[in-house]
């Protein structure tokens, strides 16, 4: 049977005083008597947690280096995310790492022996054994919160806002008249499709619940499936207002629509989410959800920063997204 990897929580145990005191001891920025440091110390040497990493914290040495953990690259939200990410960490003179999410335990592993400053970490499948296992190793961990996570010792939250802002984006479709919405999921080849703990699917799931039943368009791993299923619905019992997951999905679903001649916005009204250049240059264009994106950079790396000087953790930080009006929705 594999040794158990020692936490902060073992540490604190084994020494007789408060995870915050191991805490300290581990990032050297509190005060901590002589005696209590001691037994913390004898108590990280005989659990093995993490020595060489700790070592150099004791020393008080900071590597500059913050990993940003996501599930894709290929995208131009994430493509921007990370560009203000990076402007924003240079300024302060750290370097960012970015790396595409593995789901193994061997992956978190090299992650804390990278002796890195923070991760910040933006996923939707991301499991939170692994998120609680960075945290417990005494990195700050800075989370945007894009589905339900409960509470985590040791992590700071960056809410962005999608399920209400997805709440506002349906809430406008109604104000504009449309009677029966739907929402269009993400195209997946692994399976990851939206369920209740998403923020996006939750969020419609809630505007439309006591208007008409949800009609959910999900599952699809091509956009030839896409289209097929869109026009199951629209045969059967046409809808007259769309929510698209994000606007890559939206710009597909006005394209099949155009297609087989419905009128946009005056048959179906049509909104997404990230306010790419998809939205800006489709025809018609498109309406959209924007996120405060440099806001939402510029706090990740203030709540490291934060905690590294010895801030307290556990912070939610919220954004709200703000509806850009375009040609694809009917005037109010």
């Amino acid at each position: 049977m594999a040794k158990a990897v020692a936490s902060r929580k073992d540490v604190a145990q084994l020494a007789g005083v408060s995870e915050t005191v191991v805490s300290y001891v581990i990032n050297n920025n509190r005060y901590v008597k002589d005696e209590k440091r001691e037994k913390v110390l004898k108590a990280i040497e005989e659990l093995d947690y993490r020595p060489n990493r700790i070592a150099r914290a004791l020393k008080g040495k900071s590597s500059k280096h913050i990993i940003l953990l996501i599930d894709r690259i290929k995208s131009e939200y994430y493509g921007e995310l990370i560009s203000d990410i990076e402007h924003f960490s240079g300024d302060l003179g750290y370097l960012v790492s970015v790396s595409l999410i593995v789901n193994s335990l061997n992956y978190v592993n090299n992650i804390i022996d990278w002796n890195v400053d923070g991760v910040i970490i933006s996923s939707i499948h991301f499991p939170e054994k692994y998120i609680r296992k960075l945290a417990e190793a005494g990195i700050p961990v800075v989370l945007m919160k894009n589905r339900d996570f409960p509470p985590m010792n040791g992590v700071d939250f960056i809410n962005t806002g999608l399920k209400e802002g997805t709440k506002k984006a349906v809430d406008y479709l109604y104000d504009t008249g449309c009677r029966r919405i739907g929402y269009v999921d993400r195209l997946s080849q692994n399976n990851h499709f939206s369920t209740m703990a998403d923020f996006r699917y939750r969020g419609y799931y809630e505007a439309v619940t006591g208007r008409h039943e949800p009609v959910i368009i999900s599952g699809c791993t091509s956009p030839e499936q896409l289209q097929e299923q869109l026009m199951q619905v629209m045969r059967s019992a046409p809808l007259d207002g769309i929510f698209c997951r994000n606007d890559g999905i939206a710009c597909a679903v006005m394209n099949t629509l155009l297609r087989y001649r419905y009128r946009i916005p005056e048959d179906v009204s049509i909104i997404g989410m990230d306010d790419t250049a998809y939205a800006k240059t489709s025809y018609p264009t498109l309406t959209t959800l924007r996120q405060s994106r440099e806001e939402i950079a510029k706090t990740a790396i203030r709540l490291i920063e934060g905690v590294n000087a010895g801030e307290a953790i556990g912070q939610e930080i919220c954004f709200e997204p703000r509806l850009i009006i375009r040609e694809s929705v009917r005037e109010q």
